[in-house]
């Protein structure tokens, strides 16, 4: 049975608010996987209906701006981590030598 236009257009609808939930999730896995099934969906229809690419490019724009904000601010957060472990580094380097210079002084 062949799927009639509407009904893929209102899957891909579907897909769109998926997509959506998945991001605000951050689950990227099956955010790739749903853009396939779109991408598969958008090739069966006879014709796409300008609305819904408009809303597609639009929806994408705003996705790639959120995920594009998410990378920078898990950059972000990797240096912040990478700052900690260099001055725990140094505390230690510290917390040492003042503990060997305690011995030295009691011995």
């Amino acid at each position: 049975m062949q799927t009639s236009d509407e009904e893929l257009v209102s899957k891909i609808y579907e897909i769109e608010n998926q997509l959506d939930k998945l991001l605000d999730e951050e689950n990227f896995e099956e955010m790739l996987s749903l853009l396939e099934e779109r991408e598969t969906l958008l090739k069966k229809l006879s014709q796409i209906p300008t609305d819904l690419a408009n809303g597609i490019l639009q929806s994408d724009q705003m996705r790639a701006e959120k995920i594009k904000h998410l990378m920078i601010q898990t950059s972000d957060q990797a240096k912040q981590a990478k700052y900690g472990e260099i001055g725990l580094r140094g505390y230690k380097s510290f917390y040492q030598q003042d503990e060997k210079n305690k011995l030295d002084q009691h011995s």
